[in-house]
C-alpha cells in the first residue's frame, strides 16, 4: 500500500494531486486543517493498494541487496532512515484512527436507522402517516401525555390499541381514551397478583406520608363496615407524642391500642390481641437513608407468619422519589401499596408506570384528611379510570 501526504489550499486541489499521482483508485485516509501560515491550507493523507502491505517492507533476520535486513518492495524505497520509519508508524497510527472512526460512523448510522424506524412506528401509531390523522390516535396520545403518562408508555398503549381489530379502532378521541382505559384495566388485572391478606397488617412508608391517619381510617372501616374486632399497635417510639396520636383515634373509636418498643414488645401485643380479628400496626416514618429504622423494622417483622405489609406512597411525590422509595422499601417484603394524598394531586397518568414497575396490588387510596371517610378501596377499574381520566368515578 502506498501512503502519501498532500498539502493544498482546498480539498479540490488535493483531490486533483491525488488523482494525478496515485490514480482514480486512491482512497482518502484522513484530512485536517493546518494551522499557521498566511493562507489556510489542508493536509490530506491518501493511499493506493498496490498489493503489498507496510508489514512486507521488512523481514528481520534476512539479508538482501540492501544489506540492512530488509527486502526491496517494488515502487517503495527501502526504509533505512529513522525518519522514514517514524513516518510509517505515523501512517499506521492514522490508519488505526481512521478504522475506529469508520466503526463509530457505522454504529452512528445503525443508531440513526433505529431512530428512523422508531419514528416511522410512532407516525403510524399516531395516524400521522398516510392516514391524515383520521383514526384520532394522535389526539389520544396527546391526552395521555397531558394526563402524566410517559411518552414511552403512551406509545406502548397506542401500539396495543393499534393492534386491535378495525371494530376496536376509536371513532372519536373520547372513544380512544375509553379503549385505552379498558386496556389498562385488563393489564392491571393480569400483572398485579393478589396480595397477602394477613391478620397482622403493618404499615410502612416515608416520614409524613400519612400512615397514622390512614390506619385510623382503616380501623373505622374494619370496625364499622366490616364488623371486625380491631386492635391497634405502634412501634413508633421516636417521635414525640407519636403514640398519643394513635391513642386519641383509638379512644374515639373504642379500640384498644398498645406500644411495642422492640420485638419482645411486639410478641406481647400479638398475644394480648389474640382475640382480635385484625391488628393494625403503625411504624415510624423512615427516610431513604435511615438504615437503623429499616433494620429495626425488618428484624421486628422477620417472621412473616400472618403478616401483611403495606407501603404507603404519597401521590404528590416526584416520579423519581416514588421509584427510589419503592427500591428502598422492597427489602422489607412489601405485599400491598396504599396511595395517599390524592386530593393534593391533579394528574395521575404516572401511576401507569408505577403499577407496571411495582407489580403489587394497590389496595387503597386516601382522598383527604377526614377520618374515617376520606379513603377508598382500589380496583383495577377505578385505578384505570384514575390514570386516564383523573378521577376514581
Amino acid at each position: 500500500m502506498q501512503i502519501k501526504r498532500y498539502e493544498a489550499k482546498n480539498v479540490q486541489e488535493a483531490l486533483e494531486k491525488i488523482k494525478r499521482e496515485l490514480g482514480p483508485d486512491a482512497i482518502i485516509l484522513s484530512n485536517k486543517q493546518l494551522s499557521g501560515g498566511k493562507t489556510p491550507r489542508i493536509e490530506v493523507v491518501a493511499a493506493k493498494d498496490d498489493g503489498e502491505t507496510p508489514l512486507s517492507r521488512s523481514f528481520p533476520g534476512r539479508r538482501d541487496g540492501n544489506g540492512d535486513g530488509s527486502l526491496p518492495v517494488p515502487g517503495i524505497p527501502p526504509l533505512g532512515d529513522k525518519n522514514e520509519w517514524d513516518g510509517l508508524k505515523e501512517d499506521i497510527g492514522e490508519l488505526k484512527v481512521l478504522l475506529r472512526e469508520l466503526k463509530k460512523r457505522d454504529e452512528m448510522f445503525d443508531a440513526f436507522g433505529e431512530v428512523k424506524e422508531r419514528f416511522n412506528i410512532l407516525f403510524d401509531l399516531l395516524g400521522l402517516k398516510d392516514t391524515g390523522g383520521k383514526n384520532h390516535l394522535s389526539q389520544v396520545y396527546s391526552r395521555l401525555v397531558a394526563q402524566g403518562v410517559s411518552k414511552k408508555s403512551a406509545c406502548i398503549l397506542l401500539e396495543m390499541l393499534n393492534r386491535g381489530t378495525m371494530t376496536d379502532r376509536p371513532g372519536t378521541p373520547e372513544e380512544g381514551m375509553k379503549l385505552v382505559e379498558d386496556l389498562i384495566r385488563n393489564r392491571i388485572r393480569r400483572k398485579q397478583p393478589a396480595g397477602i391478606d394477613g391478620r397482622i397488617k403493618v404499615f410502612v412508608g416515608s416520614t409524613g406520608v400519612g400512615k397514622t391517619t390512614t390506619i385510623a381510617k382503616l380501623a373505622a372501616h374494619y370496625t364499622l363496615g366490616g364488623k371486625k374486632r380491631v386492635g391497634l399497635a405502634t412501634t413508633d417510639t421516636y417521635r414525640i407524642a407519636a403514640p398519643e396520636q394513635l391513642k386519641t383515634y383509638a379512644r374515639i373509636m373504642g379500640i384498644p391500642v398498645q406500644v411495642a418498643a422492640d420485638i419482645n414488645g411486639l410478641r406481647k401485643v400479638i398475644e394480648d390481641f389474640s382475640d382480635r380479628d385484625v391488628i393494625l400496626v403503625d411504624t415510624p416514618g423512615m427516610g431513604l437513608n435511615d438504615l437503623s429504622h429499616f433494620e429495626r423494622t425488618r428484624d421486628m417483622f422477620a417472621s412473616r407468619d400472618g403478616v401483611e405489609m403495606s407501603l404507603l406512597l404519597s401521590l404528590v411525590s416526584s416520579r423519581e422519589n416514588l421509584y427510589n422509595t419503592l427500591s428502598r422499601f422492597e427489602d422489607l417484603g412489601i405485599d400491598r401499596i396504599i396511595l395517599t394524598k390524592m386530593d393534593e394531586c391533579r394528574r395521575f397518568g404516572f401511576l401507569f408506570d408505577l403499577v407496571e414497575k411495582v407489580r403489587k396490588p394497590v389496595s387503597y387510596v386516601t382522598t383527604g384528611q377526614n377520618v374515617p371517610h376520606d379513603i377508598e378501596e382500589v380496583t383495577s377499574e377505578n385505578l384505570a379510570k384514575l390514570i386516564v381520566a383523573g378521577t376514581l368515578h
